[in-house]
């Protein structure tokens, strides 16, 4: 498998919003000013009526001489941030601008205030296989279909995408999902996906590498960590 690119590698830290500004202070204006000065954020539109959260945008975080473009939003109830590198990445630019927020505005921060982390990653990759190969009956109704009645005007079908969801989906919230799909405006030789799951981007890619070797049945599968 190849690796093409990081499309998204978001953090998601859910945290108490008044733990880090225990005495009420109105900072978020100056905060928001400061942090697109700091990390070369495009400026910020005005706040829109309903608007939820401080939306930032196109900013750059410097890691060991590496620049890398980052975004960061702000809830009431946690932080959003994301990059095109890896979530690891992510969460460290994330740490780094709440550490300096903690030295130039009077806010607290504590690594225990975050009381959930969920990650989403989203990748672009080349396998080594065609993706009907996961499947014999996937490819042989491929066949089917290309001569079926639904074949004229085409050239033909092939297995495109793949959706992994959780057998129970959990109680009140939304299904995990992994998604693998063919990336849009790539031909059907270039065997080019985009892949979405809501775990590290590490750790994704890593699945995904397992996932190309029983693709093309060199590898026997692994067991899942949690």
């Amino acid at each position: 498998m190849e690796l093409i690119n990081v499309a998204s590698a978001k953090a998601i830290w859910l945290i108490n919003a008044t733990d880090m500004n225990p005495k009420g202070l109105r900072i978020l204006p100056q905060l928001t000013d400061a942090l697109v000065e700091n990390y070369d954020f495009d400026d910020t539109p005005d706040p829109q009526p309903g608007q939820n959260g401080i939306k930032l945008k196109e900013g750059m975080f410097d890691k060991e001489g590496q620049v890398y473009r980052v975004g960061l939003e702000i809830y009431d109830d946690g932080f959003v941030a994301e990059s095109a590198h890896s979530t690891d990445l992510t969460e460290a630019f994330m740490l780094h601008a709440l550490e300096w927020a903690k030295v130039n505005f009077p806010i607290r921060f504590e690594p225990h205030f975050v009381w959930r982390k969920m990650y989403y990653s989203e990748i672009v990759v080349r396998f080594s296989s065609p993706l009907a190969a996961a499947c014999s009956a996937l490819a042989e109704f491929s066949q089917v279909l290309s001569q079926s009645p639904a074949a004229p005007g085409t050239d033909g079908y092939m297995l495109t995408a793949l959706t992994f969801s959780a057998r129970t989906p959990p109680a009140g919230a939304n299904p995990k999902t992994v998604v693998i799909e063919r990336r849009v405006n790539s031909g059907p030789d270039a065997n080019m996906f985009y892949c979405k799951a809501p775990v590290k981007t590490d750790e994704f890619i890593k699945l995904l590498e397992n996932f190309d070797d029983l693709l093309s049945g060199s590898k026997a599968p692994i067991q899942g960590t949690h």
